[in-house]
């Protein structure tokens, strides 16, 4: 399958309110206790999912959902097993690619809890240090490629804290915090 056809049928899969099972099965399997941790650790990367990817696939619920569509719940092993094996397929997609772009988006979305950081720095950096994209950004757009890693790092903080102040502002106010934006920046 390509991207498209993966996402596709994300979306259809999604598009089901029995799917919020199927999210509750994830999340226990891939949260629970020390031992299912050691165990996810002798398993191979399509066995596993990251919270990147379990937030993608809620975010997909949300934005998607149906409430009138359901499916029995004997389906439910065969779903959580296609799911599984879609986003694995999606990540070999991007990992694969000879596009940079693609490396972009792999680093950034499968790296799971920031630790593939530098690798999408050294990657930009090799990507914006070319020289006419390297000249085109300076001339153009007065952007110093010298400065990627402090940039990338200052841009993250200010999401972070972006983040933390609309967090604090909201419970402040006892306002409700919609679950989709726990999902988007």
């Amino acid at each position: 399958m390509d991207k498209h056809e993966i996402i596709t049928r994300l979306n259809e899969i999604t598009s089901y309110f029995s799917f919020g099972r199927i999210l509750g099965y994830i999340s226990f399997f891939e949260t629970v206790g020390i031992e299912s941790q050691l165990k996810h650790g002798q398993e191979s990367n399509r066995d596993r999912l990251l919270s990147t990817e379990i937030d993608f696939l809620c975010g997909l619920w949300l934005q998607n959902v149906n409430l009138a569509k359901n499916w029995d719940i004997i389906k439910d092993e065969e779903i959580r097993k296609e799911v599984y094996g879609l986003m694995d397929d999606l990540h070999n997609l991007y990992r694969d690619s000879q596009d940079f772009g693609d490396l972009f988006v792999e680093n950034y979305f499968y790296e799971g809890d920031l630790a593939y950081n530098w690798q999408y720095i050294k990657f930009a950096k090799e990507k914006y240090n070319e020289q006419i994209l390297s000249f085109k950004l300076r001339e153009e757009y007065e952007f110093d490629t010298t400065v990627i890693e402090s940039t990338f790092n200052k841009i993250i903080t200010t999401l972070e804290n972006q983040i933390r102040k609309r967090i604090n502002e909201k419970r402040r106010k006892n306002e409700y915090v919609c679950p989709l934006n726990l999902f988007t920046v």
